[in-house]
């Protein structure tokens, strides 16, 4: 769903003062765009991860790799919003795995080859992981919800039938 913009109606004025249309919005921390997709917000999650990856590596290089392990998993495995992504295009998508990869390589000094079995060794779960455990984590808590309205929606036909849902299934049971 997109909105379009006639000529006439670029203007919009409330209480005397001319109101601006932007086509990404920052709400709560997510960028939500008037195309519907979730690139921006899938850029911002990459920037997060180089940034927060670049300031281990720089700080805690000489660190034990005990130590390096348990810093990784808390400053690199956070993705927050990643859950309700469900319109990208997959080459963005792709580049959020790639960056998490690039972090890890360089902060525990590995190979190319072989990175997630090299992941998997050191007790760190790869990205695929990660976002399947929060995805059924959310899937959880909104089917056992004890709030009237959560369980509504999340009974609703619409909800089963939406984008959302279907890539839930498609990440937790493929």
């Amino acid at each position: 769903m997109s909105i379009h913009r006639l000529p006439a109606y670029n203007t919009l004025v409330l209480g005397g003062l001319k109101l601006k249309f932007t086509d990404v919005k920052k709400y709560l921390g997510c960028f939500i765009s008037e195309d519907c997709y979730d690139d921006h917000d899938i850029k911002r999650q990459i920037r997060c991860v180089y940034a927060r990856g670049h300031i281990l590596i720089k700080k805690f290089r000489h660190c034990s790799k005990e130590v390096k392990v348990r810093l990784f998993t808390s400053y690199c495995s956070s993705f927050y919003g990643c859950t309700l992504w469900s319109n990208f295009r997959q080459q963005t998508y792709l580049k959020l795995n790639i960056a998490y990869k690039q972090i890890f390589r360089s902060f525990f000094h590995c190979r190319r080859i072989g990175t997630s079995r090299q992941m998997l060794s050191l007790g760190i779960d790869c990205y695929p992981v990660i976002l399947r455990k929060l995805i059924f984590s959310l899937k959880e808590r909104i089917f056992t919800s004890s709030n009237i309205i959560v369980a509504t929606i999340a009974d609703a036909m619409f909800f089963r039938c939406s984008n959302l849902f279907k890539r839930w299934i498609d990440q937790i049971y493929s």
